[in-house]
């Protein structure tokens, strides 16, 4: 197991990286969320202009791989699971210095990591207008999502409506807001494009 201890916010935070040892295959979880997105990018008017997409969080190269043939991928972790030339390591909180405006920004359980209101900032901030925006989150509903047992490092916390109200206070049109369910887990799925 990988244990990365660090200062955060002035508390001490250990990061667990448990979860990196499996097949170089992309895993179920990420495939079904890069096809729930993709179904919905069929719908948006313009997205066949889209060439650039951006893995808010990524940790490891699977929605990058997904996504390889459509689209220029990059990815930014602080601590990635793999090394990859298309992975920045670096910290999200200065994304909007780090790359140029992108046309799909996929925050795939990364958002409850972060303070949320200074990422979607940094992501507004990184994204075109008219650019299409995936996330998902555990859902607060369901007392799994936020067990601090299993997670030392979830600092925000959402149910549907305040996703929903998060996002449109930065910019977003919201256009899918569902709650999905991995192993019995719930968990949200947003989709929005960006209108100013």
């Amino acid at each position: 197991m990988n244990r990365i201890k660090k200062k955060e916010f002035g508390l001490d935070v250990i990061y667990r990286h448990d979860y990196d040892f499996r097949d170089k295959s992309i895993s179920e979880y990420t495939k079904r969320s890069c096809k729930y997105l993709e179904e919905f990018l069929t719908n948006v008017p313009g997205s066949e202009n889209f060439k650039t997409f951006l893995d808010v969080g990524c940790g490891n190269t699977d929605s990058l791989d997904y996504f390889k043939k459509q689209y220029k991928c990059r990815g930014i972790d602080l601590y990635p699971q793999k090394k990859d030339k298309r992975i920045i390591v670096d910290d999200f909180y200065k994304l909007s210095k780090i790359v140029e405006p992108q046309d799909i920004i996929f925050c795939n359980h990364t958002l409850e990591h972060s303070l949320a209101p200074l990422l979607m900032e940094q992501i507004r901030d990184s994204q075109k207008i008219g650019g299409v925006l995936f996330i998902a989150v555990p859902d607060a509903d369901y007392s799994w999502a936020y067990d601090i047992t299993s997670s030392t490092t979830h600092w925000s916390i959402f149910n549907a409506g305040f996703l929903r109200h998060l996002v449109t206070r930065y910019g977003y049109e919201c256009h899918v807001a569902k709650r999905c369910f991995r192993e019995d887990k719930g968990e949200l799925f947003l989709v929005g494009i960006r209108r100013f």
